[in-house]
């Protein structure tokens, strides 16, 4: 090398060190930030306040809560457990029969649920009703424990989780925890006379019931308080003290508020209303003795409510708030489950409790996953925004979806009683106006989820507006451009439209949509519901073939791209995980669109191009596992199941389909969807037949034509492969008939 070369390179070097010393010293700092942020916790306490909704936690009155929620994240968290299998048992318990399910769900990390076992646990020397707990629970386990508390039914409990159509494992987060060395402790209970009430074991033990340390007795006789008993301040301080030197893991139940609740409906309002106030107040005293106890810098603390009141589930408010301190910035909590800032489901709780110890390797029976902080400001206040409009959605949806429905199968009738009298020739007298209504209603009810509406009535009364609006504006577009199919390309494209920007957003919309998912049922938290997803093949086909109806069979290269680029667009939103995430939309997609696309390329379709579509449907769901192990595994429904059918083999898969044809079978045996799609269909089946007794094809010539044929495909492929599929099938299906009507209108020329 040239000795000038190589000293303008040292002096060059020289000149850089201050520089990469800055660089490296910067990359070392944010190292550290990583390695702190990612520090185990010490200690982890997990505070079960049930029957409690956001409203009754007042920061303006509790001002330990109010320091709690200011340094930690909150969320609304979904309570929905497994069905007990025993419901007229429950009824007749003085207890919530919610409790004990809510409580081994959180335990199992996935939902689960048990009866009046669920509550019978014991110090490993403390009497009961039938002897010695150690002994009891060898009589009935066949097995000798030595714990320092037992649940005395985990074999029972497991016997009642296990064929409920996917696996479950009660005990699982104590068992994770117990092979990690960590210890567990339970304190509290809702105890009252002659009935013992211990269910927060359910959420700390092990597989075989055992809980490390217990303080099951902290309540004592109270004649003011429900049911005369109540927790004891001083002696849960003096357990909370000790349980926390021993134990790594705490469960505190506080009971209180559970017998609040069981007892709230033989009492006045007004003594209510002064129960609630002492309840509370005496919880915010509980706050502060878990804020005197715990460290926030190394200790995390988890304020959960496990399941809501009778009063707040009777007004459909089924969201309970959760607070995290410690290991979260202050603000809004994020689960991976649900992708929405805020909103968590109840089996998250074990994946985080968990995760705050450093675990990473989750059993495969954990379907949750550890939820997150995002920074916002005022959280709290925005929670309960949050709640305010996903509570007054769920009463849209309770009081007004099913006269929808109902309204909808006495429409789709109409228009069978109509295309059959006469053979056909009363439909074409029928106002368009009328005509798509059936096609504008989804297109309506999207546009409403942009706006909070301060009460059914006036959500009715824009629903209607807006729904004959746009039918208004469709049937003056026929009139105007003298083709009844624009108006159905116009309803149809306009939905697309507003499907394809909101999912490409993330769906932010589709929540506050009741012809949607609901986030306080909690089936579904992010994509599209199948109820949309059937409105949405639907538009797609019939939007994008009915733009280019014309009397030919084959459409020409340049509009058959714009149809199929339409098609994989719409696809890729209802299938991508990052947008739609439904599974059972790609497959949809793929078997309506792929059909559609066939008709509009051939003269015929031959079995070989079937087999084509089915080849195309199995490249689609290669495709969606393919982009969710791109992006980590398991954040959506379908990389879930294929990483339960590896880990757990081809008996899942088995399960799975089990599953969802049990849950088709019985919406199709009793839901109001069914007879909607009944109605749809037999609407549908009777413009075809009309129009062969008229000696025409069976369904209209050119695009149009291809694309009725790919929305009755698809319907029948989400019928098929969906775990709701009568819902998906019976929106997509009553465009049809309108669309069937509309094309006799063009052929006949009566507009």
């Amino acid at each position: 090398m040239c000795p000038l070369v190589s000293l303008r390179i040292k002096i060059l070097i020289g000149n850089l060190r201050p520089s990469l010393a800055l660089i490296l010293l910067t990359l070392l700092l944010l190292s550290s930030t990583g390695t702190k942020a990612a520090e185990p916790a010490r200690r982890v306490v997990l505070a079960l306040v049930p029957a409690v909704s956001a409203v009754d936690l007042d920061p303006a009155r509790m001002p330990n809560f109010r320091c709690l929620t200011e340094h930690g994240a909150v969320g609304l968290m979904n309570t929905r457990t497994a069905a007990l299998r025993w419901p007229t048992e429950a009824a007749r318990l003085t207890v919530d029969p919610a409790r004990g399910s809510a409580y081994l769900t959180l335990g199992a990390g996935t939902r689960c649920a048990v009866g009046p076992l669920g509550a019978e646990a014991f110090g490993l020397y403390e009497r009961t009703g039938e002897g010695m707990a150690a002994t009891v629970y060898a009589r009935r386990n066949l097995r000798t424990e030595i714990a320092g508390g037992l649940q005395l039914n985990p074999r029972a409990i497991e016997e009642m989780n296990t064929g409920i159509g996917y696996r479950a494992q009660p005990g699982a987060l104590g068992e994770l925890l117990r092979q990690n060395g960590i210890a567990t402790a339970v304190l509290g209970e809702a105890d009252r006379p002659e009935e013992i009430h211990r269910e927060g074991a359910l959420a700390a033990m092990d597989t075989r019931g055992r809980v490390v340390r217990t303080a099951l007795n902290t309540s004592v006789p109270m004649p003011s308080a429900p049911f005369g008993r109540a927790l004891s301040l001083p002696r849960l301080d003096k357990e909370l003290k000790a349980a926390l030197d021993r134990s790594r893991f705490v469960v505190l139940d506080w009971g209180d508020t559970a017998r609040l609740d069981d007892q709230r409906a033989v009492m006045l309002p007004a003594a209510t209303d002064t129960a609630n106030r002492w309840a509370m107040d005496r919880l915010d005293a509980g706050f502060g003795l878990l804020r005197k106890h715990l460290d926030f810098e190394r200790d995390r603390l988890l304020i959960v409510v496990p399941y809501p009141s009778r009063r707040a589930r009777a007004a459909y408010d089924l969201l309970t708030p959760v607070v995290q301190v410690g290991g979260t910035p202050p603000g809004l909590l994020r689960s991976p489950t649900t992708r929405r800032a805020g909103v968590l489901a109840n089996v998250d709780i074990a994946p985080t409790v968990a995760g705050a110890f450093g675990i990473t390797t989750f059993p495969t029976t954990f379907v949750g996953r550890p939820v997150a902080g995002v920074s916002a400001p005022d959280a709290w206040s925005q929670l309960l925004e949050l709640r305010s409009r996903l509570l007054e959605v769920e009463r849209e949806r309770r009081n007004v979806l099913r006269d929808l429905v109902s309204l909808l199968t006495f429409g789709m009738l109409a228009f069978a009683a109509l295309f059959l009298a006469s053979k056909g020739g009363a439909a074409r007298w029928l106002p368009l106006t009328l005509v798509f209504l059936a096609p504008a209603l989804p297109l309506a009810l999207l546009l409403l989820a942009f706006v909070a509406w301060p009460s059914v009535g006036a959500f009715t009364f824009a629903l209607l507006i807006l729904t004959f609006g746009l039918a208004g504006g469709a049937a003056a577009l026929t009139r105007l451009r003298r083709r009844a199919l624009d108006g159905i390309a116009a309803l149809a494209l306009a939905t697309v439209a507003f499907v394809v920007a909101d999912g490409l957003a993330g769906f932010p919309h589709m929540p506050y949509c009741i012809l949607s998912y609901s986030l306080m049922e909690g089936a579904r938290y992010y994509g599209i519901g199948n109820e949309y997803m059937g409105a949405s093949l639907a538009a797609t086909t019939l939007g994008g073939t009915a733009l280019f109806a014309r009397r030919e069979r084959k459409l020409p290269l340049a509009p058959r791209a714009g149809v199929i680029a339409l098609f994989l667009l719409c696809t890729l939103v209802l299938a991508g995980p990052a947008f739609g995430a439904k599974f059972g939309g790609g497959v949809s997609a793929a078997g309506g669109f792929g059909f559609c696309i066939l008709l509009l390329s051939l003269r015929r379709v031959r079995a070989r191009h079937l087999v084509a579509i089915l080849i195309g449907i199995a490249g689609v769901i290669a495709f969606m596992v393919l982009l969710d192990q791109m992006r980590g595994g398991q954040s959506s429904h379908i990389g879930r199941a294929f990483a339960a059918v590896r880990g757990e083999g081809w008996g899942e898969l088995e399960m799975i389909l089990t599953r969802k044809a049990s849950m088709n079978f019985r919406l199709l045996m009793f839901s109001p969807w069914s007879r909607l799609m009944g109605a749809a269909l037999l609407a549908s089946v009777a413009g075809i037949l009309v129009r062969r007794s008229r000696r025409l094809p069976a369904l209209p010539s050119g695009p149009v034509g291809a694309g009725i044929a790919g929305t009755l495909a698809a319907a029948l492929v989400a019928f098929l492969v969906d775990d709701a599929g009568v819902l998906a099938a019976a929106t997509a299906l009553i465009f049809v008939p309108p669309a069937l009507l509309a094309a006799d209108r063009d052929e006949y020329g009566r507009l």
